[in-house]
């Protein structure tokens, strides 16, 4: 494995490797406990196709142009920009990307409610905050979880090539299939290399984290459900080599899937414990639920945290509904109780 970091001030904040042959990644920087985002390069022959290119909240060097010159790859021989899933710390920088390599973005179809959820909050519409009040959140604190929540709008200009699950991404001779794995977006996907059991995990299985799956308004129906499913799906390819969209890559998928089996299994018990003395609100559920290691309480968490931790809780809440084990009443005000 090759290695080097970079000198001034803003390089410094990225590592570009060779994990294998044909395989380098750009990790730049990113606020604990993610620690890195990631952006690959997958070449063979001359061919090569980049994977999500990565954006951290601070301003870094072109570390794309670092990671093309550090494998020897110029930007015309660059056939496709790939995104795992269209969050900004994923996707950031495709357009000028293509701009400059006049590859195509290539996305899941799924991810047009993403793109669409993007849009809706870069306006301020009030939209989010009346839904969060609709499931229970004070007036004043949905607002306020809203705002430290806000996009902005989705790049414009990009030319997007939209696939379905199955879809061949040519690098050379190799082939990689996109695995449509939705839950943390309705249109995530992993990338899978069969001969070489090379698996790019983008945010599905993250090696130290659980990826946060949550239900927002006009997206598709029990996310978690859907994680559940796709992770089952991915621990069947067996693969040897995951690279992820945060942190390092590691190689034992199973150990860290069964970890986040079991991070579901707990919060589900949790949900349905505050559900077992009546109805509840959304975010009375939530209030009610240990966070950050089961050692914090919703009122605890800053409002971006305490955004996601009330969508994890709606998740949790839509897959028991999906199982038959609650019910959900009312649509202006909505509560949940345990099914008779």
């Amino acid at each position: 494995m090759s290695t080097h970091g970079n000198s001034s001030p803003n390089q410094a904040r990225v590592l570009v490797e060779t994990l294998r042959p044909g395989i380098d990644r750009a990790a730049v920087a990113y606020p604990k406990p993610l620690v890195t985002v990631n952006c690959y390069l997958l070449t063979n022959g001359n061919a090569a196709v980049v994977v999500d290119t990565a954006a951290a909240p601070w301003e870094t060097k072109d570390h794309v142009g670092v990671l093309l010159a550090h494998a020897g790859v110029r930007p015309q021989e660059v056939t496709a920009i790939v995104l795992t899933h269209c969050h900004r710390d994923h996707a950031d920088g495709a357009a000028a990307l293509q701009q400059l390599t006049g590859a195509p973005v290539v996305m899941h179809r799924a991810e047009r409610f993403t793109l669409a959820e993007a849009d809706e909050r870069s306006r301020d519409s009030g939209a989010l905050g009346a839904w969060m009040v609709s499931h229970g959140v004070p007036y004043d604190m949905a607002e306020d979880m809203a705002a430290a929540f806000r996009w902005t709008a989705p790049e414009a200009g990009i030319k997007r090539t939209l696939v379905e699950d199955g879809h061949e991404i040519q690098v050379g001779s190799s082939r990689w299939l996109a695995v449509h794995t939705p839950g943390h977006t309705p249109g995530h996907m992993c990338l899978y290399e069969p001969v070489g059991g090379v698996l790019v995990t983008g945010d599905h299985v993250l090696p130290n984290e659980s990826s946060n799956i949550s239900v927002r308004p006009d997206q598709p129906y029990d996310p978690l459900g859907a994680y559940l499913r796709a992770l089952e799906r991915v621990l069947a390819l067996q693969p040897v080599l995951c690279l992820p969209g945060h942190g390092e890559p590691f190689a034992d998928l199973s150990e860290v899937v069964g970890h986040q089996f079991q991070h579901h299994a707990a919060r589900l018990d949790d949900v349905r414990a505050t559900l077992s003395n009546g109805s509840r609100t959304g975010f009375e559920v939530a209030a009610g639920i240990p966070w950050v290691q089961r050692s914090k309480r919703l009122a605890d968490l800053d409002d971006r945290h305490r955004f996601l931790a009330f969508g994890e809780t709606l998740a949790h809440l839509e897959c028991l509904e999906a199982r038959g084990e609650i019910i959900r009443q009312g649509t202006d005000s909505v509560v949940w109780r345990r099914a008779a």
